[in-house]
């Protein structure tokens, strides 16, 4: 063979190991870090982001304050004041107002987000977390006293209450399904309630399952989320340091992840890839693959204790709650840590300027039921369960190289053709 064909065919072989290598090797995966610490205040508690993602809210139970942080910036452009010993917090999906309850007082305040101030109190004895579901007509808010108070968002009225189950105790988290069909609830003895939002009455209870060697205490439920495609609940048990995962459609546990030390909050990443949960003792966040339900990674805070947290919308940052170990409600010197996802699909940067706040339109509502609940109902399935999606491959290798492999191959055959050509000819 001509010296050029070995050249050429040596080049060809060298470019096609080239082109397969670079094409099946995945991009490395960049780790996720703290990149900001944004201090706020006295004892931080809950947070909830807005739905444009340019702004978080954060309560701060010891001042009694709501600080407004700008993403843009990650500094605190507000601080409103007037409240009386701050819980719960939620944003409704216009992005118009804010919820937070006060249960030093027994009221809900509703904040306008356009002058970041009071527009209604309403009254509701022993408040703590509340939910708004995301079609934006209702806030569900919970009770110490074991009631569940039902609000319409068009009139700030309560229109409904109810009863939990007398096993129930001090519900303390409560999360809407994505269709807003139901409104999960979990109590400090690790009960869970399934309510339907369109009878206001609780369609099924999830037995608490204390695990061999376990007390009672051991399985407090602190926190729960629900999954972007409604098929999964999650629920963190801080005396077992794990998160139970339970399918909507049966209402029964499915697995166990176990996490860090004392996990606290979790919330669920927008695109349904990930879970986020906070592990107090360890001052880290636990990152959960949905795939596969195993932790992936985890992210320290410092020297503080991890507390509430909020994912954006676009999944590209997480707001963790933090504090320094101190006497008052064991924590002090509130600040909020922000961890970059580096997910790979980043939205633009917004603006800083806020979203004007028209007055909420009224919405209809279903005729309010006040019912005890039944627990031998039979839940209604929400659908079958989906997993979510594994994260999708990398392909910016394959889109440079094709191209470059394409012209080499087409360079290379005219080459070959030309010399094998001219070889015959002599």
């Amino acid at each position: 063979m001509d010296r050029s064909l070995r050249v050429g065919c040596i080049i060809l072989a060298i470019f096609s190991l080239l082109f397969c290598t670079l094409t099946l090797m995945p991009l490395p995966v960049r780790a996720q870090t703290v990149i900001a610490t944004i201090p706020i205040g006295g004892v931080p508690y809950s947070v909830a982001i807005s739905p444009n993602g340019l702004y978080v809210y954060v309560t701060n139970i010891q001042d009694d304050t709501v600080s407004v942080i700008s993403t843009a910036t990650n500094t605190v452009t507000s601080t409103i004041t007037g409240f009386n010993d701050l819980t719960g917090v939620a944003v409704t999906p216009n992005g118009n107002f804010v919820y937070v309850t006060n249960g030093g007082n027994g009221t809900v305040s509703v904040i306008s987000t356009s002058t970041n101030t009071v527009a209604a109190t309403i009254p509701i004895a022993l408040p703590g977390a509340l939910a708004v579901t995301p079609n934006g007509k209702y806030a569900y808010v919970l009770s110490s006293n074991n009631l569940v108070s039902v609000i319409s968002t068009a009139t700030n009225n309560v229109t409904a209450a109810l009863n939990l189950d007398t096993n129930s105790e001090n519900p303390n988290a409560i999360a809407v399904t994505p269709d807003s069909a139901y409104v999960y609830v979990v109590d400090a003895n690790g009960g869970i309630s399934e309510i339907s939002t369109a009878t206001n009455n609780v369609t099924a209870t999830i037995p608490l399952v204390i695990p061999a060697g376990s007390s009672l205490g051991s399985s407090r439920a602190d926190s729960l989320a629900i999954s972007t495609n409604g098929a999964y609940v999650y629920v963190t048990y801080p005396g077992q340091n794990s998160i139970s995962v339970i399918s909507t459609a049966t209402n029964m546990v499915v697995t166990n992840i176990t996490v860090g030390n004392s996990p606290y909050d979790l919330a669920v990443s927008p695109n349904g890839e990930y879970v986020y949960v906070t592990t107090g003792n360890d001052m880290s966040v636990s990152v959960i693959n949905t795939t596969t339900n195993t932790v992936t990674a985890t992210v320290p805070v410092g020297s503080t204790i991890c507390g509430g947290m909020a994912v954006t919308p676009n999944d590209m940052y997480v707001y963790v709650l933090c504090a320094v170990p101190d006497s008052y409600y064991g924590i002090s010197d509130g600040s909020v840590s922000v961890i970059n996802t580096n997910a790979p699909a980043p939205s633009p940067t917004p603006t800083a300027t806020p979203v004007p706040s028209p007055t909420p339109t009224a919405a209809l509502s279903p005729t309010p039921i006040i019912a005890t609940p039944t627990a031998t109902s039979t839940p209604t399935t929400t659908g079958t369960p989906i997993v979510a999606q594994a994260p999708a491959t990398p392909v910016f290798p394959t889109l440079i190289i094709l191209p470059l492999f394409a012209v080499i191959m087409l360079l290379l055959t005219v080459f070959i053709r030309k010399r094998i050509s001219k070889k015959h000819k002599t």
